[in-house]
């Protein structure tokens, strides 16, 4: 279903009228025509680390979309910046949040959980 979850994300860009939504979701679905989920992903997410240069974009966002892309490397390095720049994304999602799920049996994931102080 992931081509009607792209339908979604742009009918939601046209409501919002707000460019990021827009570009967001013209980026997955470019992503997806030429390289499936994980590539709409990646595609997605280099959109909004690009956007990062004019307008905040959450860090932990970033890494959600590598996290699901399958990328643990740049997803790794995300959470890392989220917790540079103490994205709050980062303490109220990072325990229950499944995008990461594919991160949780990675060592460097309990230590980030331990940078925050979720985990003793």
């Amino acid at each position: 279903m992931y081509a009607q979850a792209i339908e979604e994300y742009k009918a939601f860009g046209r409501l919002s009228g707000n460019e990021l939504d827009i570009e967001f979701a013209s980026a997955l679905e470019e992503g997806f025509r030429t390289s499936g989920w994980n590539g709409a992903l990646v595609r997605a997410a280099r959109v909004l680390t690009a956007r990062r240069k004019k307008t905040y974009v959450a860090p932990y966002t970033i890494a959600e979309l590598y996290a699901d892309a399958g990328n643990k490397e740049e997803a790794f390095r995300w959470l890392n910046i989220a917790l540079e720049e103490r994205d709050d994304s980062l303490v109220t999602l990072l325990k229950g949040d499944y995008t990461v799920d594919s991160l949780r049996s990675d060592s460097r994931f309990a230590e980030l959980l331990r940078k925050t102080g979720l985990q003793p």
